[in-house]
């Protein structure tokens, strides 16, 4: 059975190793530089052999003979070189600083960081630190912000017996209420394109307009949708200033139920707005009545 080494391809040259090893056993040819191979190199320099005559032969460069020989110098060894990962980091060490940094100051960019990283006697590239994040299963993302009026004390109790309170609730007899903006100038703001090169989209600029969308959702499906060409607010103290509505709402037997306050998010009505926005930008209509013919289709598709 014939006698498997590992040598480079171009290691077969008009020389007596073109088939044979020293031993005369036939060689078959794989990728990677055979044991005996690195032997000669070093054993050519080592006699005084330049480092271009050492690799002559063997299909590798210069500068690999003459790593070749300085790791034998080192080492006494003629192992192959380590293959794969990323062995020179100098942030190996400091990747729980890194993930720590970034928990404290989450804005920071990759350049600020290096640049810290610089000040600690550190120096290392971009490319780096970038590889680092990632293996530390870090992205850069867009920020959920929240009210920081939700620390305040009234508020945060007002949250906690919402909370509560939700248990004894009979959600098949709840209609969640609210109202979101949209306008004829609605449009993607970000979308693919090559490195490099400005993306360019068009939407009106100075003659859009503004129209309000209201709707209700019960654990069944959308309510009573409405859109109104003039931008409103709809609020637990503007409910109270329009009696008439609130009359004409407790006659058809209807309760209120009001959310605490900087509390958008015990709304489930905001993620459909959510589905709802996206699919807008996707229609990019620009006037009034597109929109409404638009919202028309849309709300089919929103479950």
């Amino acid at each position: 059975m014939p006698t498997i080494v590992f040598v480079s391809p171009k290691a077969v040259s008009a020389t007596s190793m073109e088939a044979s090893d020293r031993l005369g056993r036939p060689l078959q040819f794989f990728s990677g530089l055979a044991e005996f191979a690195r032997e000669l190199i070093v054993e050519r320099i080592r006699a005084g052999a330049a480092a271009c005559s050492g690799a002559a032969g063997f299909g590798v460069a210069p500068s690999t003979a003459g790593n070749r020989y300085w790791r034998h110098q080192q080492t006494q060894s003629h192992a192959a070189f380590a293959m794969g990962g990323d062995r020179r980091s100098k942030l190996t060490e400091q990747a729980g600083w890194i993930a720590e940094r970034l928990h404290q100051a989450s804005e920071l960019t990759l350049g600020e960081v290096r640049d810290e990283l610089a000040s600690r006697g550190i120096a290392v590239s971009y490319e780096s630190v970038w590889r680092t994040v990632r293996r530390l299963g870090l992205l850069h993302k867009k920020r959920a912000i929240f009210a920081a009026e939700q620390d305040r004390l009234d508020v945060a109790i007002a949250r906690d017996i919402w909370r509560a309170e939700q248990a004894g609730l009979d959600f098949a007899r709840l209609v969640f209420v609210d109202e979101t903006g949209t306008t004829t100038s609605v449009t993607w703001l970000r979308s693919w394109g090559p490195r490099g090169k400005p993306l360019l989209g068009k939407a009106p600029h100075g003659h859009w307009m503004t129209s309000t969308f209201v709707a209700g959702l019960a654990h069944d499906g959308i309510r009573a949708p409405m859109l109104i060409d003039t931008p409103i607010t709809l609020s637990r103290h503007g409910t109270r200033q329009h009696r008439g509505v609130r009359q004409c709402l407790e006659d058809a037997g209807m309760g209120f139920l009001y959310l605490p306050a900087y509390s958008p998010g015990f709304n489930p009505i905001e993620q459909m707005f959510s589905k709802l926005k996206a699919l807008l930008c996707q229609a990019a209509q620009r006037s009034f009545n597109a929109i409404w013919d638009a919202l028309k289709t849309i709300l089919r598709k929103v479950t």
